[in-house]
């Protein structure tokens, strides 16, 4: 079937022409191929053949703005809770409000103050308040098995999978076969300092977050507060810290802006941490309000960074590496994070002074590497420049490929534009 549809194509003076007039609803060449076969689970070989035929439905669908909806709609709902997965089924500019209502830590830390609040007051014969709270937290602990890929969706009709489709088309082109191996994607990633940034991004804010979730409730007991209220008084910083969250994250998506954003919310719990290391002994309500822009511009800076990230890295496998690096890597300091606070004694001080050095780093990584990206686009649109206008004359002895033939463009080709 598949190679009869292709001589059609290539008999065809116009095949632009009959497609447009045919497959407007985007679902004929993959109702070429018949029903197409579940998957198991998210790691189950990909149907090339299915692939082909959703992205060459995506090239001519038509749809509105409503349908559009929908079928974003659906994504979230049922992709989002994959970050990997978003990094391939939504577009650039969409990513980071979606993967701070994945990454966040603020509400569940909000909620899991409330729980620890009133549980451990809860007693029986048989158990006590804390063993209550494991029961219910691990009572909720479930494995979500998602498609990788829009073709691979069963939850989307064939038209909503050409929707999809086209949406991604128009953004970074994300594949699932062809191009560089997962291999390629890891010596690619090794080579790029841009990786190495984001590394040093990501670390350095974490070693506050790995730390503020564990002695949050120790900080506002020293405080002054009882252990049960101490408990109570988490929620309030995480409640606001989630709104804090989105805030940035679609503020973020909205101006198309990753880097000041990074860099504001690595600003504002900077402060928050010096405040909590000069004032702890002088102002208690100071104290407490320092850690509310802790939590919330420290959790903040997971979505921006994240989805930054996923902006920068072409094509996909060096995408999926490159996020797979940056979070492995970076996390192996929160093994040693927690040591920062030996001295009670001195109400953490060292601790908040650390914490406040690496954002202070991090800050000034996420400066450097939006001046190398926005450098970078200026040197692509030159080299554009440069060969439209004749030039490049060894670019204009290469064969020149439509942007829409390319499947993913590259982040070292000069058509791709960082999102700074």
């Amino acid at each position: 079937m598949a190679p009869k549809d292709t001589d059609e194509r290539s008999s065809n003076a116009s095949p632009a022409v009959i497609d447009n007039s045919h497959n407007r609803d985007g679902t004929y060449y993959q109702s070429l191929l018949g029903p197409k076969a579940k998957r198991a689970h998210f790691f189950s070989p990909l149907d090339k053949a299915y692939s082909d035929a959703c992205h060459r439905d995506a090239e001519t669908v038509e749809y509105t703005e409503e349908e559009e909806r929908v079928v974003r709609r659906k994504i979230d709902l049922t992709v989002l809770t994959l970050i990997i997965c978003s990094c391939v089924s939504l577009p650039q500019h969409e990513l980071a409000l979606r993967i701070s209502f994945c990454m966040t830590g603020t509400l569940p830390g909000a909620i899991g103050g409330l729980l620890a609040f009133g549980l451990v007051r809860a007693k029986t014969n048989l158990l006590e308040g804390w063993q209550f709270l494991f029961l219910i937290i691990m009572a909720f602990m479930i494995l979500f098995f998602l498609p990788s890929f829009p073709f691979s969706a069963t939850f989307l009709t064939p038209r909503e999978r050409a929707i999809a489709q086209a949406r991604l088309d128009r953004d970074q082109k994300p594949t699932s076969h062809g191009g560089m191996t997962g291999w390629q994607g890891f010596k690619a990633i090794l080579a790029d300092p841009n990786a190495w940034l984001f590394m040093l991004i990501y670390a350095s804010f974490n070693v506050g977050v790995a730390t503020v979730s564990y002695f949050l409730p120790t900080l506002i007991l020293d405080l002054g507060y009882t252990a049960i209220n101490a408990q109570g008084m988490t929620v309030a910083p995480y409640a606001v810290g989630w709104f804090m969250v989105v805030f940035q994250a679609w503020h973020s998506d909205r101006t198309k802006d990753r880097g000041w954003h990074v860099m504001a919310s690595t600003a504002v719990s900077l402060v928050g941490y010096i405040i909590l290391a000069t004032s702890v002994q002088k102002s208690t309500g100071a104290a407490y309000f320092a850690l509310f822009l802790v939590v919330g511009a420290n959790y903040s800076l997971f979505p921006l960074v994240m989805s930054w990230a996923a902006n920068t890295f072409s094509p996909t496998s060096k995408r999926g590496v490159g996020t797979a690096f940056i979070v492995s890597i970076s996390n192996c300091v929160s093994i040693a994070s927690p040591q920062i606070y030996y001295d009670p004694k001195d109400q953490y001080r060292h601790g908040h002074a650390i914490s406040a050095g690496m954002l202070a780093l991090s800050f000034l990584c996420a400066f450097a590497l939006r001046t190398r990206l926005a450098y970078l686009n200026k040197r692509n649109a030159k080299i554009l420049a440069e060969r439209a206008g004749g030039g490049d004359r060894d670019a204009e002895k290469q064969p020149q490929v439509e942007e829409d033939d390319l499947e993913e463009v590259p982040d070292t080709d000069p058509r791709y534009v960082f999102m700074t």
